[in-house]
């Protein structure tokens, strides 16, 4: 197989993965089954078992090796292309598709919101405009895009750092 770059590499498998997403959101959506702990971290193992096989594939394609860089370079194609997918989904999902979700989720929000004695009525109010304020498309995609970033660098430094194999013949130390 020929070299693929650490771009190539995290693009494609972000594209599989997040053509996964959408099939996986919509029918978690669909069968209101989006909050259930077990099935969203059965997602996540999926979208760090994609991110292994590309950092695999990457290395199997470069002699058996992959640097740590190379490894968050894949971990960063991945993420971007994943969160731009996800997000992209989400807001679309919960906009168009689905705004009761939305508007359930906030209701959700605001009641829990309520049942705290300790927030005063202007405390309630403040929060609940906050509460509509983020739940506007634009806002929602960004705040979703960030989060699923901030947690696939994470998981990215992790997953690097566990599969990453140096090239001796690139390691030229001082003797």
């Amino acid at each position: 197989m020929d070299p693929f770059s650490t771009r190539k590499a995290g693009s494609l498998y972000g594209l599989y993965y997040g053509a996964f997403f959408v099939i996986f959101s919509y029918l978690l959506y669909s069968t209101k089954l989006d909050e259930n702990l077990l099935i969203n971290l059965i997602g996540w193992g999926i979208y760090i078992g994609v991110m292994v096989m590309a950092m695999r594939k990457f290395k199997e394609g470069n002699e058996g090796y992959m640097s740590f860089g190379q490894g968050m370079g894949i971990g960063f194609f991945y993420t971007l292309v994943t969160g731009i997918i996800s997000s992209l989904f989400d807001t679309f999902y919960l906009t168009v598709i689905n705004p009761q979700l939305l508007q359930y989720q906030l209701d959700k929000s605001i009641a829990i919101l309520e049942s705290n004695p300790n927030m005063t009525d202007e405390q309630l109010e403040t929060s609940a405009e906050l509460a509509q304020y983020f739940s506007h498309p634009v806002i929602l995609f960004f705040i979703a895009l960030f989060g699923a970033f901030v947690i696939g660098i994470i998981i990215a430094l992790i997953v690097a750092a566990v599969i990453k194999k140096d090239n001796p013949e690139l390691n030229l130390e001082e003797e």
